[in-house]
This record gives structure tokens, sequence and C-alpha cells, in this order.
């Protein structure tokens, strides 16, 4: 190597690094996206449907190993996917419904009603026909609840609530929340 080359090295490391170090950019964040896919049975008594599902993001072994060094979590979507309709639902019946409406939120995991819900989105006409899929987007009041929820016991349930045309309804969904972990090392 010649002394130009030589010189040059530790110069070029020292500006690399200063500019990175000026842009913010953290030398040791790790950024994780993950998922908590969950499959469950939505059942609605005449028309009004209406379920929570459990969720524990402390589940996750990265999410666990890591918590305390946690800088960020966001709640990038949620995939909501029918996976098919039952004969007979948890509470009984035929499923009748070929369509929901409503609303789709995230709850803290020791609520008993509605009052702290944050909402995800809205399903319109959202047709009850295997392998119907609609991704419900972020936002930051979401990004905030699933932080706090991590920094808590973890925990939260997804609710849906809404009514169902022209009838009872009784069928699985697939609940797919797909979320960004920002941590330091």
């Amino acid at each position: 190597m010649n002394k130009t080359a030589r010189q040059v090295s530790p110069l070029l490391g020292i500006v690399v690094a200063a500019a990175l170090a000026g842009c913010g950019a953290g030398l040791t964040d790790v950024i994780f996206p993950f998922s908590t896919p969950q499959d469950v049975q939505l059942d609605a008594t005449g028309t009004s449907a209406s379920g929570a599902y459990g969720f524990d993001l402390s589940s996750n072994a990265t999410v666990q190993q890591y918590k305390s060094h946690v800088k960020a979590l966001s709640l990038d979507s949620l995939d909501i996917t029918i996976t098919g309709t039952t004969t007979t639902g948890s509470s009984g019946g035929t499923n009748a419904a070929n369509s929901i409406t409503g609303t789709v939120a995230l709850r803290p995991a020791a609520a008993t009603n509605s009052a702290s819900d944050v909402q995800v989105g809205s399903l319109t006409n959202f047709a009850i026909v295997k392998g119907a899929t609609t991704t419900l987007a972020g936002s930051p009041a979401l990004n905030a609840f699933v932080l706090t929820t991590l920094q808590g016991s973890g925990q939260f349930s997804v609710v849906i609530t809404g009514s169902t045309t022209p009838g009872a309804a009784h069928l699985q969904v697939h609940l797919l929340p797909h979320l960004t972990l920002t941590y330091s090392l």
C-alpha cells in the first residue's frame, strides 16, 4: 500500500463515522419486523357481530429478549382474511351472511369496554367469502398504543364489531398484525 492510501484510509473511516453520527443513524439500532398471527371464530347473533381476540406481544422471543432496550414499536398494518364459514358456529346456526360492515380496534388487556379502544379501521361491505382479505394501515396512535402495551403486560385485544348482511355470520378469520420493533444493543 502506498503512503497516500495509508493516509487516506483512517481519514475515510473517521469521515464515514462522523457522517453517520451526524445523520442520527445509530450504529447499534436493530429494526426487527415481526407478526403475531391468530385464527379466530367470529359469530354474529342475529346480524350483530362482535369479537375480542387476545394477543400477547411478549410471547415473541426477540421482543422478550430486548424488551428493556426498545426504542420504538409500530403497527404497520393489520391483515384480515376470511378463511372459511361454518355450518354451525360457536353460537349455533348456519352462516347466512355475505358481508360485514363495522370497525376494528385495539383494546388494552385490562379494559372491559370500548372507552379506551384505538381504532384501526373500518370494514365496509367486506365480503364474507373464503380468501377475502383487507389490509388496514397503521397510524401514530396505534404505534403509541402498541409501544405502551409492550412496556406493560404486552397483552391487548383486536376487537371486531359490526353488522352482517343479510343474516347471522359464523366465520373463521385470520388476523395478521405486521409490527416493527426498533431496539438498541
